[in-house]
């Protein structure tokens, strides 16, 4: 997979770049391309949008309440942030915390604005100090966004989820798992759900990973563009199996050890945010399951006899300096209940050599 922070030619303009219309400032990250492969039938491919929408707003909290958010000026116009009553569209636009010691990618869905205020879906009033925090604003990565709104990804496309390509997205509260393909009939082309509702503007959330059942014969790679995100994301998961979005764009730089993940034992439980639960056996920690080149998944967890750490594989062999979280992919994550709900801040994006 390969990361190109140059300018694409075509594809974004400098002029497109820096442009910002609900800003007051221009903002602009590297622009950049994840190729992402999806693997021939038989393998399920773990895949996620590595790259990001362009910043919309950045700017410092003048005032805030419990779900509200308020800033100097009038950058805003009225509604261009709201959620869509369509559920199949729903929320679009999420806001971001962009410094502060704990709060530094808390990041929370927009419901609705005015000119120069935000109402958020979750209360962040706890990591929010006014004239002093400041926020990011950008929309979500759609289903249309990462996979063209025609398709040009290239998955097979058919009048019947039974025989396309399926994307499937597994809910990580519900556990419930969401099938996406592109309906083609011959005559009529869209991204629709298995109830056949259409889906093109279906809101991929950060740290939302993805898995495609191929249906046709081989496989194939598709180039996803987008901004790099170059600070850091926040993320949670409840106990059980979720599929968890690899943040960075540069999945080189992005081995087990350097991933800020560590341990916690089961008991005493202490401080759960960011942290796995590590154990002498795989059986009673917290799972990795990572695509490997031969589409199998690879099993890794922090190992943790009291007296020594390290991330290992299933047969404990030591593979956090070696074992990447690579670009445009997901990775399984198993949850023990005991660890509760998992929150973690992937680090920023290391985008030099």
């Amino acid at each position: 997979m390969k990361l190109n922070l140059s300018i694409l030619t075509g594809v974004a303009s400098v002029a497109a770049i820096m442009s910002n219309v609900f800003a007051d400032t221009a903002v602009t990250d590297p622009v950049g391309y994840v190729t992402v492969q999806v693997r021939a039938p038989g393998t399920l491919s773990f895949v996620a949008p590595s790259l990001v929408n362009k910043t919309e707003f950045v700017g410092v909290v003048a005032s805030h309440g419990a779900s509200t958010i308020t800033v100097s000026g009038t950058p805003f116009t009225a509604n261009a942030f709201d959620a869509n009553p369509d559920p199949a569209v729903g929320v679009q636009y999420y806001v971001e915390i962009t410094n502060g010691a704990t709060a530094t990618g808390l990041w929370t869905n927009i419901l609705s604005n005015i000119n120069n205020q935000i109402t958020t879906e979750d209360d962040l009033s706890a990591s929010i100090v006014d004239t002093t925090t400041t926020i990011k604003i950008r929309k979500h990565v759609t289903i249309a966004n990462m996979f063209g709104a025609t398709n040009t990804a290239g998955l097979f496309g058919s009048d019947q989820v039974s025989t396309a390509d399926e994307i499937k997205i597994l809910d990580t509260q519900t556990k419930n798992v969401k099938s996406v393909f592109y309906y083609d009939d011959g005559s009529y082309q869209q991204w629709v759900d298995a109830d056949f509702i259409e889906v093109p503007n279906l809101a991929i959330q950060p740290g939302q990973g993805l898995y495609i059942d191929r249906k046709a014969p081989g496989a194939l790679s598709f180039v996803n563009v987008g901004h790099v995100k170059t600070g850091p994301t926040m993320m949670s998961f409840d106990p059980g199996i979720s599929i968890v979005g690899v943040p960075h764009a540069v999945g080189a730089n992005f081995v087990l050890n350097n991933t800020n993940l560590a341990n916690i034992l089961p008991t005493p439980l202490g401080p759960q945010s960011g942290r796995v639960v590590g154990s002498d056996q795989i059986a009673t920690a917290d799972v990795l399951k990572v695509a490997q080149l031969d589409g199998s998944l690879k099993e890794c967890f922090y190992y943790d006899d009291g007296s020594y750490t390290a991330w290992v594989d299933a047969d404990f062999v030591e593979i956090g300096a070696t074992e990447q979280l690579k670009e445009g992919t997901s990775f399984v994550f198993v949850r023990q209940a005991v660890g509760g709900t998992f929150t973690w801040t992937s680090p920023l994006e290391v985008i030099a050599p």
